[in-house]
């Protein structure tokens, strides 16, 4: 949808709603689960094997008989700037970025505001209008948290973090890693 909406095929997004809605959501707008399973059979089958990657590390973590090494002697930074990306809030997980970073005694220091980049349509000539002074928010947000390292999930949002800031944010799977000791990719050390 997003997809469709960002490109103009409101005609397109509007009738593959109207689809949508006849044939899947019942008299209350919701999608019983009959249903879902009825046109993706596989669905709750791939869904309860799927995860983010540091879902799946806190889950490994906080497993029973499982746990991460926390014996970090890399390198790692006293504050962490994480930006909380929009996406979690639909899949619904919780912070587990924010807690692996946790893991490694770095403080996090949490901004919480949107890119202005919404899937592609920021990225668009049309909307910079728009989307620059939303990303330029989040950079001031960065900027005041001050932290040592920025850090984020969604790779679009930390596109406008660098755009706005000069900043490069790493992934939080690349704190961890230099913190267990890894070198940076390309790095010959």
């Amino acid at each position: 949808a997003a997809l469709l909406m960002d490109n103009g095929f409101l005609t397109d997004l509007r009738t593959g709603a109207e689809v949508f809605s006849e044939r899947v959501l019942d008299q209350d707008g919701n999608v019983p689960k009959g249903k879902m399973l009825q046109f993706f059979p596989d669905s709750r089958l791939v869904a309860e094997h799927t995860y983010d990657a540091a879902e799946y590390l806190i889950k490994v973590h906080k497993g029973e008989g499982t746990a991460l090494d926390t014996d970090f002697t890399g390198f790692v930074p006293s504050t962490v700037t994480y930006h909380t990306p929009c996406h979690l809030k639909a899949q619904n997980i919780g912070l587990k970025s924010r807690d692996l970073i946790k893991l490694t005694g770095a403080k996090v220091k949490l901004v919480q505001q949107c890119s202005g980049i919404d899937g592609m349509w920021g990225l668009r000539a049309e909307n910079t209008d728009i989307s620059i002074p939303i990303a330029r928010k989040l950079a001031d947000e960065i900027q005041r948290a001050n932290g040592d390292v920025v850090a984020g999930d969604c790779h679009l949002a930390n596109t406008a973090i660098n755009e706005q800031t000069g900043e490069v944010p790493q992934h939080p799977l690349q704190l961890i890693a230099r913190a267990y000791g890894f070198p940076e990719e390309g790095d010959a050390r």
